[in-house]
């Protein structure tokens, strides 16, 4: 291999992410503070929209697309409808905590617009909910009313 090749090598490796999925959340929500020390199994949370749109992230909650959840040849699926490339932004006060809820991950390299793409679980629930990096609870998505909800099945 000649240096340029080498060169042009480690440039390319300089740009490869450190992993290779990408997180599929609902749109950032804000939860009291107390609602979250308090929060147990079987408690509902109600979403504010009735269908589940959701933000492509990677670990540092850089937006690379967004899209729509839904049921896809049985297997819960993220439908993408727009590639971005913009921040996060977290809105963390003294009275609300932002929180975020990973439906799943998806391959970053099946990453496409119009492209239907499986989620991946690590566990049989349907969300994790996260305060920043910390796992805090596990939880299901139920209907409420005529909108979205998440009943907590397990608290971390």
């Amino acid at each position: 291999m000649s240096e340029a090749q080498a060169k042009k090598l480690r440039e390319m490796m300089h740009t490869v992410p450190s992993s290779s999925r990408l997180d599929a959340c609902i749109t950032p929500l804000d939860i009291k503070r107390s609602a979250i020390a308090r929060l147990e199994s079987g408690d509902v949370i109600v979403l504010p929209f009735r269908s589940i749109d959701l933000f492509v992230t990677d670990e540092s909650y850089h937006i690379f697309a967004e899209g729509e959840y839904g049921i896809y040849a049985e297997t819960p699926s993220v439908l993408i409808n727009t590639i971005r490339n913009i921040p996060a932004s977290e809105v963390d006060s003294n009275k609300y905590q932002f929180f975020r809820v990973s439906l799943g991950e998806i391959e970053k390299k099946e990453l496409g617009e119009g492209r239907i793409i499986p989620l991946h679980r690590e566990r049989e629930y349907d969300a994790a909910l996260y305060t920043g990096k910390r796992l805090f609870a596990y939880a299901s998505l139920v209907q409420a009313g005529k909108k979205a909800a998440l009943r907590i099945e397990e608290v971390v």
